[in-house]
């Protein structure tokens, strides 16, 4: 097992909080605590060379401490409660629609009025609608749910106070998804698009290669990998662009999302669409092209260049500023507070 490394970035004023890192052969691991801000955040590659001179850029991958708790190296913590994370969650994705400049007064209004309950027991209910007996042992790993509904009229039901932060911004990302894509015989996007395209968006939002959460047997599994993989193939083979991303989950826009969909089918064939039927492959769904990138950009409504993909860690600027007011709601505390 590889041993457990630490450096530090500044939080607010006066503190900084601890990151850990593992160094693999010549590869590092980062794990970014899962509420950390993102003037916080920008600090890490910094700190990361300054701790690791020999390691950088394509040898560094980031994803999340599954623990929500922030551990800062005056020996105090905190730990967010359910209103915290909403709040990180939304600034979070605000902050990324401004940066990306997709925000419009509707998304902007959608995800400032979004409601996200903690409640398990509302969770339990909305997830047991439609479920078959033998999907009910995945209900422990779940961490939220989006209810269906246009944009503006869906609730987000976290299963329980105790999900992480980035959780929390995969379901807000789930408000503002196009109402295009609501209702399973109108969709032209396959759930595990949708999601792959929601989870992309998660990553990017929160600064992550890859997001890790306990599964049924409460062992660190990574999430969506198979969903996110063939989105991130595309977008590396140039065949889509984080623009397409963009007008296809927010808009709805048909060229992109026609794209996006033809991306799992032909990087993952044997994906299932469950909105035409248990167990049909996508390759006999209808509409199926066996040559799924023909589809050009004059047959939608919208155009559009592939382009570069770019990794979550070019997000990162190089020395930032330190944190001028504190991001925590409540001062730290001592870890048994």
């Amino acid at each position: 097992m590889a041993e457990d490394r630490h450096f530090s970035v500044p939080y607010d004023d006066t503190r900084d909080v601890q990151i850990r890192y593992q160094v693999i052969q010549h590869n590092l691991k980062v794990f970014i605590p899962a509420s950390l801000p993102e003037a916080s955040r920008m600090w890490i590659p910094n700190r990361l060379q300054e701790a690791e001179p020999t390691v950088s850029g394509p040898n560094v991958v980031y994803t999340n401490e599954i623990s929500n708790t922030l551990n800062f190296t005056d020996g105090t913590s905190w730990t967010p409660d359910h209103q915290d994370k909403v709040g990180y969650a939304k600034q979070a994705v605000q902050s990324y629609l401004d940066t990306h400049h997709v925000n419009t007064p509707e998304l902007q209004s959608t995800l400032s009025s979004a409601s996200i309950s903690g409640d398990p027991m509302q969770f339990a209910a909305q997830y047991t609608q439609g479920q078959r007996p033998g999907n009910m042992g995945q209900m422990a790993a779940t961490e939220g749910i989006t209810t269906p509904g246009d944009r503006g009229a869906r609730q987000v039901l976290m299963n329980g106070f105790d999900q992480p932060a980035p959780a929390y911004v995969h379901e807000s990302w789930h408000t503002l998804e196009s109402n295009v894509f609501q209702g399973a015989l109108r969709s032209p996007l396959s759930k595990d698009a949708i999601e792959g395209m929601t989870e992309y968006l998660t990553q990017q939002t929160t600064g992550l290669d890859f997001r890790r959460a306990l599964d049924s047997e409460h062992k660190p599994s990574t999430l969506y990998s198979r969903e996110t993989s063939a989105l991130e193939l595309a977008m590396k083979n140039g065949e889509l662009s984080q623009n397409d991303v963009h007008r296809s989950y927010l808009r709805g826009s048909e060229s992109p999302t026609g794209r996006v969909e033809a991306a799992h089918r032909h990087y993952f064939p044997d994906t299932t669409r469950k909105d035409v039927g248990a167990g049909v492959p996508l390759t006999q769904a209808p509409g199926y092209d066996s040559n799924p990138f023909s589809f050009s950009a004059s047959q939608g409504h919208d155009t559009s260049s592939p382009g570069q993909y770019v990794p979550p860690q070019s997000q990162y600027t190089p020395y930032p500023q330190r944190p001028s007011t504190p991001r925590a709601k409540s001062p730290g505390r001592s870890a048994g507070g």
